[in-house]
């Protein structure tokens, strides 16, 4: 038992100060940036050039976990191995597992910030959000994101009721069924040139 009569107050500032210090470091840990939450799961072949290759595509570990083989296809520079094992862990029982400890404990990686653009008449995408897929002529994915959100835009990962425009290229896949169903309009990479001249 520590004598607190002993205790100046200068001893006791500095417990206070380290106090707080640690309590912000087991915070960082349970809300780790998730790039660096990425290569601590250990997925083989997907080291810190994946990590950082997925988010700048995906903003969120869901949407990273539900990505299927064919869009992780569409990133530059991840090779097929990687994908299938990165598509095979977060299907796995160790995932799941894994997930309902860190629900349990409050854990959960921080999103992926995005620069707030400014919302203007003059932006042609203003207040929209933006979700492509297939494979583009004119642009890398990582390209057409910045385009995007440069152009007052919301790029996003997944199609829902709140999705603005998809941009289709070649093989579309899943996400073009899923547009059509929800109702959600589809241009191609032309149209989108179009729009972003206006």
């Amino acid at each position: 038992m520590v004598n607190c009569a002993k205790c100046d107050k200068k001893n006791l500032l500095y417990a206070h100060q380290i106090g707080k210090k640690f309590i912000g470091t087991v915070q960082s840990h349970k809300n780790p940036p998730l790039e660096k939450f990425l290569i601590g799961l250990s997925i083989p072949n997907a080291g810190a050039g994946t990590s950082k290759r997925l988010c700048r595509v995906y903003t969120s570990l869901d949407e990273i976990a539900s990505a299927t083989a064919e869009e992780l296809e569409r990133i530059p520079d991840i090779g097929k191995l990687t994908i299938e094992n990165i598509e095979q862990f977060f299907k796995s029982d160790d995932w799941r597992n894994l997930r309902d400890k860190m629900t349990s404990f409050g854990v959960y990686p921080q999103d992926v910030p995005k620069k707030e653009s400014v919302v203007s008449e003059n932006l042609p995408f203003a207040g929209l959000s933006i979700v492509v897929t297939g494979t583009l002529s004119g642009y890398k994915r990582y390209e057409i994101q910045t385009v995007i959100e440069q152009h007052g835009g919301k790029y996003s990962g997944s199609i829902s009721k709140k999705t603005d425009y998809l941009v289709l290229g070649l093989d579309g896949g899943s996400k073009e069924a899923k547009a059509r169903q929800l109702g959600v309009k589809i241009i191609d990479e032309q149209e989108f040139k179009r729009m972003l001249s206006k």
